[in-house]
């Protein structure tokens, strides 16, 4: 992730189809380089050996059926990591492959490896395997994804009209201010404490 820039191209799932799919890179709600800050993280480890780590307030898809692998469409319910108990079922891709996977043990720790998360148009994108929600923080995928509406507007704006300039310039800004965390996170996170 430490790699990643504005115009990168990421992994992710359309969850109703069960299908990989390349999603660009639209900016970033946080971008801490290693060393920086010790942050807490929680792991999970699947039944087939993968695991993922995150944040705590990170959202991961659970998909709402479950009990019904062969089922040719899911919908998410996206948790809070630190949520996440042994049995829960995630959606996990490996080579184009998307099967649903048990958890088999969740773990915490601090680290300094650094704190990224990526933005992207569809708002989600796969994580060691794991499809995860490029969100935090607000305990509603979909509320937040309106709330980065206008990065979307306004990257894709750009890209229409084929100035990839935005792209750099965003990309400039982002590591030259380490940890950026943008106008919508920080404005969610100020109504909801708040209210």
């Amino acid at each position: 992730m430490s790699q990643l820039k504005v115009g990168d191209r990421v992994l992710t799932l359309d969850v109703a189809t069960r299908t990989t799919k390349f999603d660009d890179v639209i900016g970033f709600s946080h971008r801490l380089p290693a060393g920086n800050r010790k942050s807490m993280y929680t792991c999970m480890t699947l039944e087939n050996g993968a695991s993922m780590c995150s944040t705590p307030e990170h959202l991961i898809c659970i998909p709402t059926l479950p009990d019904a692998a062969a089922a040719s469409s899911l919908e998410c319910q996206y948790v809070f990591t630190r949520d996440i108990r042994p049995g829960f079922i995630v959606l996990y891709n490996n080579n184009s492959l998307s099967t649903l996977q048990r958890v088999a043990a969740v773990s915490s720790d601090y680290s300094d490896n650094g704190l990224y998360s990526p933005l992207t148009s569809s708002g989600t994108l796969v994580v060691d395997g794991v499809l995860a929600s490029c969100y935090a923080t607000i305990p509603s995928h979909w509320l937040m994804h309106w709330l980065w509406s206008p990065l979307r507007v306004v990257y894709n704006t750009y890209n229409y009209f084929g100035l990839k300039g935005f792209q750099q310039a965003l990309s400039d800004v982002l590591a030259a201010s380490g940890e950026a965390v943008w106008w919508g996170t920080f404005a969610l996170t100020q109504t909801v404490s708040i209210g």
